[in-house]
């Protein structure tokens, strides 16, 4: 429970960045209280309870349990919060280490001694510390731009090695450090360590040094230098600067020059001429000459790998651990030492909070998502293998698991050796620099997300119904794309099945292979030409097999680029797959159309009109008006009703053939051969009659011995009629134009005509002018312009007679 306390009468506000123990000294100081009096006013202490020396003092500014910090408050009226925050380990929480014990380790960063101080900060707050004081990685004042005092003047030791005594009454400002040359215990030094008689100004390189550890410390990461690209926590980072500090204190002391600038002049020479023997080659130092020199090279090497390397190279030992520095500095190490880090130990090596196996098995498939995949292993050929090994190093990342471990997180049946071979191999390509570095920050980024999908419920689902025959031929058709063979619709079944589950074609249902077996290659280039129409309807046919499952989850994620959007790595290449052909290519052409068309027909005009205009088939014409849900009129075919004795006269007599007949009636040649037969009409042989027959000159041509050179022959008519559209045109191809008819075409027949009439028709055509005929051109168009008038007027008497002679039928 919490202690009973009164609310005292004088209160002092901490500092902003004020340890516990210098408020609780200022405090003791201001009601003229010992330590032990003041803890006991506070609650830190039962009334009677034990001193146990200054090293409690010194606990509670490391760290003060719940009950402490509420008894605090209720003495004070300063929030709970408000004091822990003034403990070392929640001030510096991310520069914490902890032992087995819960207790701060002893080779933490914000862990060691608190005795460097600025005199002239003491001096303007009254005696007050800082936090930054306390850090072995403390060494400058950033506020008067100078070095830290590493003792006091008139005793010479570190004045708050130890807690303050808990029978006296401190005294801010002055050191608590007991007096040399007396055995009296309470006897102290009480030193002024506001007088400084040995002010050492530093420069910028060695403040910006400061502030990049105060900044790595305060943000528990660190971006600078070679940790731009894949940031690491800053306990590790600074085991880095440790490593190499003491490598630079090593050169300083035979190199002066690497600090001995204008500015850095005064610090040089206290570090060569005033460092204890021995102190410049601790890991860490007591003197703040010999941090500041250490820090500041290593801040400077670490700002870029060439730098690094130079202050690597020749100074390592062969049998320095790699384990405790970040996966950059390791593999600068390895090549300072002539050695190469293999991709699985950067990876193992990699400072992942809480990376857990199992629970990033469960956020990845086992192909890693194909956008990721063509980015970071671009030149892999084999892409399930690839994909599978990326899965498997973002699985393996922060933790001690080998390649084949941790393909059973993720597929039992993968082979591992394939894996383990693509493995090796990462990052060696030019173009996959950055692929270690981006499947690092894959696997943070995992670890701190909440991922929409649990693949390994999607790894056991059952996909043997997924998509059926019937189903694929509805998505086709609602599409407006040829379905394809059957290879085409397994393929897609495939590919729609890796877009559920992420698995590779190898744990596809058993009963989909016994059909057809198709390949990863295949897989790819359906799903980079699949048109969107499609596409989307396959996205659909998934969301609703996992709500048939029960999983109410999105069909596909993956992280953003924007993780990697920093990294020198290629993008995903595009697909180059063959365009599907449209299923209805006829109904595409008439759909802008297919509103005047309705309007049209329901104004009265008829299917045929319709096809007419369109250039199409009465039939798709029919389908369109159909899709727009317009209702069509019932028609009814045109009859043909024909004399036999016609017949006979024009087949026999005339000799002409079948299809001058149909022309002639404006009917099909199967109609004019059933119509033959009804007649009782033999039908001549094919080749020698007809031959014959088309050597007898048209029955349009009468008496005229012009017109019985022109209308013979196959086609005689369609000729003469396309010499008549000819005339009067501006040129042969505008005459073809209009015809609708290839230009070699309509010049072939119109120079058969003037062979059959005896001589030119045309006159030489005259640039930028009309055809112009000859006096022969002139009379052929004449005679057949009569010829076919009168032409018309036989049709028509047929017909008549045709009705006649059925109405006597009837």
């Amino acid at each position: 429970m919490t202690q009973e306390v009164r609310r005292l009468p004088l209160v002092i506000r901490p500092l902003p960045d004020e340890p516990f123990d210098s408020w609780f000294e200022a405090m003791a100081h201001a009601h003229d209280a010992t330590v032990c009096e003041m803890a006991i006013a506070l609650g830190l202490l039962g009334e009677h309870g034990t001193w146990r020396g200054g090293g409690v003092t010194a606990a509670w500014a490391i760290r003060l349990d719940a009950g402490q910090a509420s008894t605090l408050e209720a003495a004070t009226g300063i929030a709970a919060e408000e004091f822990h925050q003034m403990t070392r380990v929640r001030f510096w929480q991310f520069g914490a280490r902890h032992a087995r014990n819960g207790s701060l380790s002893g080779g933490a960063p914000v862990a060691g001694n608190g005795g460097r101080f600025c005199p002239e900060c003491l001096a303007d707050d009254g005696g007050r510390w800082r936090m930054s004081w306390q850090l072995p990685t403390g060494f400058a004042c950033l506020r008067h731009r100078r070095l830290l005092a590493d003792t006091c003047a008139a005793c010479g030791l570190p004045p708050r090695r130890r807690g303050h005594p808990g029978n006296l009454i401190p005294r801010p400002g002055h050191c608590h450090n007991r007096a040399s040359g007396t055995a009296v215990r309470d006897k102290r030094c009480r030193g002024d360590l506001t007088a400084d008689a040995h002010r050492i100004e530093v420069g910028g390189a060695v403040l910006d040094a400061q502030r990049t550890v105060f900044r790595t410390l305060s943000s528990g990461r660190a971006s600078f230098g070679i940790y731009a690209q894949m940031p690491q926590p800053a306990l590790v980072v600074l085991d880095d600067l440790r490593l190499l500090a003491r490598l630079g204190r090593n050169i300083a002391q035979e190199q002066a020059d690497l600090v001995s600038t204008d500015a850095n002049l005064p610090l040089a020479m206290r570090f060569q001429a005033e460092t204890p023997l021995g102190d410049w080659t601790k890991g860490r130092p007591e003197r703040a000459a010999s941090i500041a020199v250490g820090v500041t090279l290593a801040i400077e090497a670490l700002q870029d790998r060439e730098s690094a390397l130079r202050l690597l190279n020749g100074r390592l030992s062969a049998y320095t651990t790699y384990s405790p520095h970040t996966p950059q500095l390791q593999e600068l190490m390895a090549a300072s030492l002539g050695r190469r880090r293999r991709p699985t130990a950067v990876l193992q090596s990699a400072s992942i909070p809480a990376a857990d196996p199992a629970a990033t098995a469960r956020k990845l498939p086992i192909m890693l998502w194909d956008a990721w995949a063509r980015r970071l292993v671009p030149r892999r050929t084999n892409r399930e293998i690839a994909a599978t090994a990326l899965s498997a190093a973002v699985t393996l990342a922060g933790t001690p698991l080998t390649h084949a471990a941790a393909l059973q997180y993720l597929d039992p049946q993968a082979p591992s050796g394939q894996v383990t071979q693509v493995m090796r191999q990462l990052g060696q390509s030019p173009s996959e620099s950055g692929t270690i570095v981006a499947l690092i920050r894959l696997a943070e980024h995992l670890a701190q997300t909440d991922v929409p999908i649990d693949y390994s419920r999607r790894r056991a689902l059952d996909c043997e119904g997924l998509l059926p025959r019937d189903q694929w031929v509805a998505i086709c058709r609602e599409c407006n794309v040829h379905p394809g063979s059957v290879r085409r619709y397994v393929t897609a079944k495939h590919y729609l099945f890796q877009r559920i589950t992420g698995s590779p074609l190898l744990h596809a249902p058993t009963a989909w292979r016994d059909r057809l077996t198709v390949n990863d290659r295949e897989v790819g280039e359906f799903g980079s030409s699949i048109p969107a129409l499609v596409r989307a309807a396959l996205t659909r046919v998934g969301r609703e097999f996992l709500a048939t499952n029960d999983i109410q989850e999105p069909l596909e994620w993956q992280p953003s680029h924007e993780l990697v959007a920093d990294l020198d790595l290629p993008p995903a290449p595009a697909g180059e797959g063959v365009l599907w052909p449209v299923a209805r290519p006829a109904r595409d052409i008439a759909a802008p159309t297919a509103r005047a068309m309705q309007r049209a027909y329901r104004a009265g005009a008829t299917m045929r009109e319709l096809s007419e205009q369109a250039g199409l088939s009465r039939q798709t014409i029919a389908r369109v008006l159909h899709d727009i849900d317009t209702d069509s009129r019932i028609g009814r075919p045109r009859e043909f009703h024909f004399d036999p004795d016609w017949l006979r006269d024009r087949y026999i007599a005339d000799k002409l053939t079948i299809a001058q007949i149909a022309d002639q009636a404006g009917c099909s040649t199967t109609l004019i051969r059933r119509s033959l037969r009804k007649a009782g009409i033999e039908a001549r042989d094919r080749g020698t009659g007809s031959t014959v027959a088309m050597m007898h000159p048209h029955p349009l041509a009468g008496d005229s011995s012009l017109l019985r050179k022109v209308l013979i022959g196959r086609n005689g008519v369609q000729r003469a009629q396309r010499y008549l559209a000819a005339v009067g045109q501006p040129s042969m191809r505008a005459a073809a134009s209009s015809l609708g008819a290839p230009v070699g075409t309509v010049r072939a027949q119109l120079k058969r005509i003037a062979h059959d009439a005896g001589g030119p028709l045309f006159q030489a055509a005259v640039r930028g002018g009309p055809l112009t005929l000859t006096a022969r051109g002139e009379t052929l168009a004449t005679e057949l312009r009569r010829a076919f008038r009168s032409g018309d007027q036989c049709y028509g008497a047929c017909d008549e007679s045709v009705d006649d002679a059925s109405q006597s039928r009837v």
